[in-house]
């Protein structure tokens, strides 16, 4: 139901822990980046490959091969929510291009926020003209946004604190809710029910939930405070995503009940994401 959501959460931290290293270790953290940081992404991917097509054979169909090569970028009916990976993949290497650029024209960061994010931009552009589908889209501005957010959080947070921030936060909250459930409130009210205002709230509603998680972030939350199980499930939570697909073929098979099926396959989705993290985690400690 938050899927969308939580892809932009994602992006806006991944930028965010791009720049943050970046400012931290300069070019060192360019040494091995590609290796390294597209490795540990891929290979969690190409084990939840080997998982999910023994699920679908197991359970669903025989696997067609072909329809395996033609949808790998994005997963197909195998790993259906591995479209993701292909760009957080371009978005690593974008980053990496801009950021030897920066080192080359040692600007210390100054032009390595401002060419990314117009990289970004034009990356957007290109799939909204192409016609891509929205999912593709309309997490790429929480990437953005999390590159500056890096840059200014001293002043954002500062501008934040207090009562002022609270305001905004349940403004933010309030919006959030309203562009949520954008259908159902327009159709209400027998105002502004195009599609195409639909389609610009689920870009607004992305950058919403991001902004009130970044609140909570800078304000209450404190990892090293986080009980060990959700530490676990935080420290799983690429592979829970991945992984979810194969668990929902699974709990369909033998659960009819759909509130059920909901609960096994979040329960599944998590255990299962713990299981291929710690193998995972190993696999790259070898090869990485």
């Amino acid at each position: 139901m938050l899927g969308a959501e939580c892809v932009g959460v994602f992006l806006f931290l991944s930028a965010y822990g791009l720049m943050n290293n970046y400012d931290k270790k300069g070019g060192d953290y360019l040494h091995g980046f590609v290796k390294h940081r597209i490795g540990r992404v891929i290979i969690p991917l190409i084990t939840t490959y080997a998982f999910s097509l023994s699920v679908y054979a197991v359970f669903k169909a025989p696997i067609d091969w072909s329809l395996v090569w033609e949808t790998l970028y994005w997963g197909g009916p195998y790993i259906r929510f591995s479209w993701f990976v292909s760009e957080i993949v371009v978005l690593y290497l974008l980053f990496y291009i801009c950021a030897k650029v920066d080192r080359y024209r040692q600007k210390k960061g100054n032009l390595l926020i401002v060419s990314l994010s117009c990289a970004v931009l034009i990356l957007t552009i290109v799939l909204f003209v192409s016609k891509q589908p929205v999912w593709y889209i309309n997490g790429l501005p929480c990437f953005i946004l999390g590159l500056w957010y890096q840059r200014y959080e001293a002043k954002v947070t500062g501008f934040l604190y207090g009562w002022r921030g609270k305001g905004i936060a349940i403004l933010v909250v309030a919006l959030f809710v309203i562009l949520f459930q954008w259908s159902d409130v327009t159709s209400y009210m027998g105002v502004m029910t195009r599609y195409r205002d639909e389609y610009i709230s689920l870009y607004m509603t992305n950058i919403l939930y991001v902004l009130v998680i970044a609140y909570l972030i800078g304000h209450s939350l404190r990892y090293e405070n986080t009980p060990p199980y959700l530490k676990n499930v935080v420290s799983s939570s690429y592979e829970i995503y991945l992984i979810q697909n194969a668990c929902m073929i699974a709990c369909d098979t033998f659960i009819s009940s759909r509130g059920l099926f909901i609960i096994c396959t979040l329960v599944m989705s998590i255990l299962m994401g713990w299981v291929m993290n710690q193998a995972n985690s190993r696999i790259q400690k070898y090869l990485l």
